[in-house]
């Protein structure tokens, strides 16, 4: 975001031809951001690029080894909402998505820097992040405007700024600089040409001693967090709005019980967090949150191992197991709005219906060969059903599937045996067979 403006912004940037006030305001920034040896900062920015973003981020920092930011953006008509935390200490990593209720713990690189560290986990940052999480980097963006001649310097209630007025090839540009007069830190920067701009602000607080980030025990452990959906541009707001509600319910979806129904056939399904249960006229398997169970009873054949939350599928897979669709969903994080937005160019809201007794919109999604839809209970926001149907370039249907769920019970506490199953007499339990080699 801002580095899209630098780069326009400084490709002509004049050389000053000596020292100057704000040369000097520049270098007092820089020495006042390396002599912090702990930070807390609120930084926000707006931005109105390619695309209109806003975004505000707590940024905490206890040198040499801590650093804790939270990162949170708005909903807007084609992006959902994000509400994240990262934390970093010594060569260890978590995250926590405090949205969707999911964790990630891992190990970071032990002689990295702590931006490195974290942008291991949310890729690239904004460059003010990165400035107030490192120094180094915000020496680095300052020094960038210090190349640059025809700043005036002023001071306004308790403030310093630093602005400049250029005309590059007939488009105009306006720059400024904030800084606390007391205490030389940055306090923000608006970067505008033509009709492009970015605007960010910061305050600080007392600075931490020591960091921790809290999940709460509910959280549910995975190697990663779900990309952010992006809606086809030409969506409106309403359905936009529909669909991304219906992907938040599913991401915070941890104790529901429902009947998938597809083509004649039907699974039960409990979950409870990382408690999954699965049953169907040919098999039953059961995660704990540590063990797997897997029963064939048409096979007379039992698997049981630990396993990691992340691995059952494939743990199933390799029993022989089959896994239902609206169970993969859940055990993949991944909602059927998000496989069907990844396969079509346009969607709208189609109608309503009455389901089970619920009351649901319907949301079609269609390209040139295809059409799904979504039909989305308006109580809950959960997927009550799903259709495809695909067609030849003359419009000739192909295939044609409706897979229907029916939810028994959402937000309720199960009881603990609802995670347990039966081995029937005579029939052997062997360990879960290991990933083939090669």
């Amino acid at each position: 975001m801002v580095a899209a403006s630098l780069a326009l912004i400084l490709v002509a940037a004049p050389l000053p031809q000596r020292s100057s006030p704000a040369e000097a305001l520049i270098d007092s920034a820089i020495l006042a951001h390396r002599s912090l040896a702990a930070t807390r900062a609120e930084l926000t920015s707006n931005s109105k690029l390619d695309v209109a973003s806003r975004y505000t981020c707590s940024v905490f920092v206890v040198k040499p080894n801590q650093a804790l930011i939270r990162l949170k953006t708005p909903q807007q008509v084609s992006v959902a909402p994000t509400d994240r935390s990262y934390f970093v200490s010594g060569d260890r990593l978590s995250a926590y998505d405090h949205l969707a209720g999911e964790v990630i713990r891992r190990r970071a690189a032990e002689n990295a820097t702590l931006l490195t560290k974290i942008e291991a986990a949310t890729g690239p940052l904004d460059e003010p992040i990165r400035a107030l999480l490192d120094s180094g980097m915000m020496e680095a963006l300052l020094l960038k405007f210090r190349l640059m001649s025809g700043w005036k310097v002023s001071k306004k209630s308790g403030m310093l700024a630093m602005a400049q007025d250029s005309v590059q090839k007939g488009v105009r540009s306006h720059l400024v600089w904030t800084f606390d007069d007391k205490t030389r830190l940055v306090r923000g920067a608006t970067l505008k040409r033509g009709k492009q701009s970015v605007t960010w602000s910061v305050t600080y607080g007392t600075a931490p001693t020591s960091l921790s980030l809290s999940t709460p025990p509910a959280a549910l452990p995975v190697d990663s967090f779900l990309q952010k959906p992006v809606m086809p541009k030409s969506i409106n707001a309403k359905t936009s709005s529909v669909l991304i509600r219906s992907i938040l319910a599913f991401s915070k979806l941890r104790q529901a019980a429902w009947t998938s129904r597809e083509a004649g056939n039907e699974a039960s399904v409990w979950v409870s967090g990382p408690s999954v249960r699965e049953k169907t006229a040919v098999q039953e398997w059961v995660y704990d949150g540590k063990m797997l169970t897997v029963v064939l009873a048409k096979a007379r054949l039992a698997y049981r191992g630990e396993c990691r939350f992340g691995a059952i599928g494939t743990a199933l897979n390799r029993c022989g197991a089959r896994v239902d669709a609206t169970t993969w969903q859940y055990l993949s994080r991944k909602s059927p709005v998000l496989s069907l937005l990844s396969q079509h160019s346009a969607a709208r809201l189609a109608g309503e219906l009455e389901l089970n007794g619920v009351p649901c919109d319907i949301v079609e999604f269609k390209d040139a060969t295809s059409v799904g839809s979504v039909t989305i209970r308006r109580t809950d926001n959960l997927i009550a059903g799903t259709g495809f149907t695909r067609t030849d370039a003359s419009g000739k249907v192909l295939s044609n599937t409706w897979r229907s769920v029916q939810f028994h019970s959402v937000g309720k506490a199960l009881p603990a045996t609802t995670f347990q199953v039966k081995i029937p007499d005579g029939v052997k339990v062997q360990a879960i067979p290991r990933p083939k080699k090669g």
